[in-house]
C-alpha cells in the first residue's frame, strides 16, 4: 500500500516521518510496525509563493505486534 508524506520546508526526514505515521495509523494498533521502501520522491520549488515542498511516497506493509 502507498502512503504519502509532505514537508512544506523541503525536509526529507519530515516528509518520510509523515508517510510512516500515515502507514502506522492505517493499522489501528498502538504497537504496529511498518516495513517500507521509498517509491518516489518529488517536490516543487520557487514561484511567486517560493515553494520548497518535498513529497515522499512509500510502499509499505504493516505488521501487528505478536
Amino acid at each position: 500500500m502507498e502512503f504519502t508524506g509532505t514537508s512544506a520546508n523541503g525536509d526529507f526526514s519530515e516528509a518520510l516521518r509523515n508517510a510512516i505515521a500515515l502507514a502506522l495509523k492505517a493499522e489501528h494498533a498502538a504497537d504496529a510496525m511498518v516495513t517500507y521502501k521509498i517509491a518516489r520522491i518529488g517536490g516543487r520549488s520557487g514561484g511567486i509563493v517560493e515553494f520548497n515542498e518535498l513529497t515522499v511516497v512509500i510502499d509499505s506493509a504493516t505488521h501487528p505486534a505478536h
